[in-house]
């Protein structure tokens, strides 16, 4: 028989980021349609929104001790630095 998850679930029964994630998920669909896709846009768009599920990502990541593949990624991807 398998073991049940011990990090529990909220009350609907879905991930903790999941309401983050739809609000990104609009916000960004939202900016393509209207701006993307009529040549207006700025980069700032949705960055409120991206930060707080990304955010809400890693913690996740982090409480269920997956961070370190978020980090070999980062490795292999570093941003580039100002």
């Amino acid at each position: 028989m398998m073991e049940e998850s011990k990090v529990p679930l909220s009350k609907s029964g879905s991930s903790p980021c999941s309401a983050l994630k739809t609000a990104y998920n609009e916000c960004f669909n939202r900016w393509y349609t209207e701006k993307f896709l009529k040549g207006k846009w700025e980069e700032e768009d949705c960055v409120l929104e991206w930060e707080a599920y990304h955010t809400c990502i890693l913690k996740r990541m982090e409480e269920r001790k997956l961070s370190h593949y978020f980090r070999i990624e980062s490795s292999l991807h570093p941003k580039d630095k100002d």
